[in-house]
This record gives structure tokens, C-alpha cells and sequence, in this order.
């Protein structure tokens, strides 16, 4: 009985071992494909954000179409959106610490 054992615990061990050979393979092709995974995994979740949030799709939309048809003009335009949220975070944390 006792040789059985031992000789389960040694196939148990070999097999332990194989299957830990057989995930560093596993990991080693699949990294090149990681990356790709990861980029089509965020792009997935903004498609679901933004089907949620249809203000932001109209925005994004907007954005884009603008962009393409001109883009000095749509780049000036981002140039004073990202100022205006600029100084509204500014002065919403300049208020927040008065309140405090």
C-alpha cells in the first residue's frame, strides 16, 4: 500500500511540475498578443461608456466631424476647452478649500 502512495505522490509531483512548464509556454506565446488584448479591451469599454452616455457620444461625434472638416479650427477650439475646464477645476478646488 505504502509503494502505491509513494508512487501517486510521484506522478502527483510530475504532473504538478508539467502543468507549471506547460503555464510558462503558455505565457511566453501568448505574450505577444497581450498588448492587442489589452488596447481591443479598452476599446470595448469606451464603446460601452459611451453607449451609456449619449451626451458624450454626441460630443465625441461632434469633435470628430469637426476635426476632420477642419482641424486648425477644431484644434484652436480644443485649445480653449482644455483652458476653460483648466481654470473651472482651478477655481472649484480654490472653493472647495474655502468651505473646508
Amino acid at each position: 500500500m505504502t509503494a502505491w502512495l509513494a508512487e501517486l505522490a510521484a506522478r502527483r509531483e510530475a504532473l504538478i511540475a508539467e502543468a507549471a512548464r506547460q503555464r510558462a509556454a503558455a505565457a511566453v506565446a501568448t505574450a505577444g498578443i497581450r498588448h492587442g488584448l489589452r488596447f481591443a479591451e479598452r476599446a470595448l469599454w469606451l464603446v460601452r461608456y459611451v453607449g451609456r452616455k449619449p451626451l458624450v457620444a454626441a460630443v465625441v461625434a461632434g469633435c470628430v466631424a469637426a476635426l476632420i472638416r477642419r482641424p486648425g479650427r477644431a484644434l484652436r477650439w480644443l485649445d480653449y476647452g482644455l483652458s476653460a475646464y483648466s481654470l473651472v477645476r482651478r477655481i472649484t478646488s480654490v472653493l472647495r478649500r474655502r468651505t473646508d
